[in-house]
């Protein structure tokens, strides 16, 4: 065959496969059913949007500059510890999730933790977007809760066909999926699956978890020549505030002069390593060790 021909030939066909993609109703852009494709979904938790729980950094504190980093979606910034207006010791950085000076200073989102969550039993409605529009998706469900009281996990699993409507979206309750929690719950989560029917390709995967206030004591104990056995507490030195976020104690403390005056920030402590003294004060366990026999 001439060149001439080849070259008619290879425009021929470009021409008709131009033309086949224009009639052809897979010329939208819809998700490949072969790959892994994550859409766009909202879990509301007794009708309210589950969020996690912005921790919001010290708006008393001076922040000099904050730089979105190159390398993740975080912010690092300049803290001014002695007030001189200058970045220099003792002052230092710390990373942020998020921050904006829109209102001429710095106001800055430390980091984002799960919710803590009251006694009660609590609904799940998914709301799933971006899905392709009049398709069967499998959805499958899955809710775990830990109970300090009970030796055995709460789990729920259901799975159900749906159908999306011609928006490529899918509104999903199924009765058996809940959150039962009581004072004595310590954690628990909800994951959602979604596959295509047409091959079982995951459409989403994805989870969202809690924290209960996990009340309760243990009755088991270990004795050491018949004295009981207990790891030992180390407590976190010169603490001068603490506010609660979600199922966290974040603290200030007095690290540098020891004047009395907070010079560390966002020190974070779980709720049961917060203790109460002889003193009637509240202590910060930093860790435990084990005691050397």
């Amino acid at each position: 065959m001439s060149n001439t021909s080849a070259s008619k030939t290879r425009s021929r066909t470009m021409t008709l496969l131009m033309v086949l993609m224009a009639i052809s109703p897979m010329a939208s852009v819809e998700a490949d059913h072969n790959e892994n494709w994550f859409g766009d979904y909202e879990l509301h938790v007794d009708g309210t949007l589950y969020e996690e729980v912005e921790v919001p950094f010290p708006s008393d504190v001076d922040i000099l500059s904050c730089t979105e980093n190159s390398w993740d979606d975080r912010w690092s910034c300049e803290l001014d510890i002695d007030g001189d207006g200058n970045f220099n010791y003792p002052d230092y950085s710390m990373s942020m999730e998020y921050c904006d000076d829109s209102t001429g200073s710095w106001a800055c989102v430390y980091e984002y933790t799960i919710p803590l969550m009251d006694e009660g039993n609590y609904s799940l409605e998914y709301y799933v977007s971006g899905l392709d529009p009049d398709t069967n998706y499998t959805v499958y469900l899955n809710s775990f809760v830990y109970d300090f009281s009970d030796p055995f996990d709460f789990h729920t699993y259901a799975s159900e066909v749906f159908e999306s409507d011609s928006n490529g979206e899918i509104s999903i309750e199924i009765d058996e999926m809940y959150w039962d929690v009581s004072n004595s719950t310590c954690d628990g989560n909800s994951q959602i699956r979604l596959n295509w029917v047409d091959n079982g390709t995951q459409a989403l995967q994805s989870q969202d978890y809690f924290a209960g206030w996990c009340e309760g004591e243990f009755h088991v104990t270990t004795e050491l020549d018949g004295e009981e056995w207990e790891s030992d507490p180390h407590y976190a030195n010169n603490i001068i505030d603490c506010e609660m976020d979600g199922a966290n104690w974040y603290c200030s403390a007095d690290n540098h002069d020891n004047d009395g005056e907070a010079d560390r920030f966002m020190l974070r402590f779980d709720m049961d390593q917060r203790e109460e003294d002889a003193r009637g004060e509240w202590t910060y366990i930093q860790h435990t060790t084990t005691t050397r026999v």
